[in-house]
């Protein structure tokens, strides 16, 4: 019994000195509030949605949760381009970010410094990502096209010559 119990006090330490050199990493004195604009790549739709709902992003440290909470305050505007507000602790901005989820789902993303997070007008963007999904997935495939002429077969006849 006494061997659990230091076993536990020595993981407890192990956690808070964890937690304390994980704040010194991501304090809030090194995390910026910007605005972000993309344009979402629509074929990703299904795979980004499944991402966003079983927890892989989630769970992805240290920004997963600002991910998330991200996504949901993103919104579709007039032009097509989502905008949303992130916190982050990179330099360059977005660096983690755009490693791991935002490049393989966003073209063209720009992150202007702001003071705090804001609400954009428009569509919520997790809104549009389901319908674009199931869109998608309702879409009958398209049958390829012959893009060249057909070609003609010629019979060729060989002869032995012993």
């Amino acid at each position: 019994m006494h061997d659990k119990q230091n076993d536990t006090r020595g993981l407890q330490r192990a956690i808070r000195a964890f937690l304390a050199d994980a704040s010194k990493d991501h304090g809030n004195k090194n995390a910026m509030i910007y605005h972000v604009r993309a344009k979402f790549r629509e074929e990703t739709a299904a795979a980004f949605l499944t991402k966003l709902t079983d927890g892989t992003i989630e769970d992805q440290r240290p920004d997963g949760p600002e991910l998330i909470a991200s996504m949901k305050r993103a919104v579709v505007g007039d032009d097509g381009l989502i905008d949303w507000s992130e916190m982050c602790y990179c330099d360059p901005p977005l660096a983690h970010e755009r490693e791991t989820v935002l490049d393989a789902h966003f073209d063209i993303i720009s992150a202007d410094p702001i003071d705090t997070h804001k609400n954009y007008l428009g569509r919520a963007f997790i809104e549009y990502l389901r319908g674009v999904s199931h869109d998608r997935q309702q879409r009958p495939k398209r049958k390829t096209r012959r893009t060249t002429s057909p070609t003609t077969r010629i019979g060729v006849k060989f002869i032995s010559l012993s």
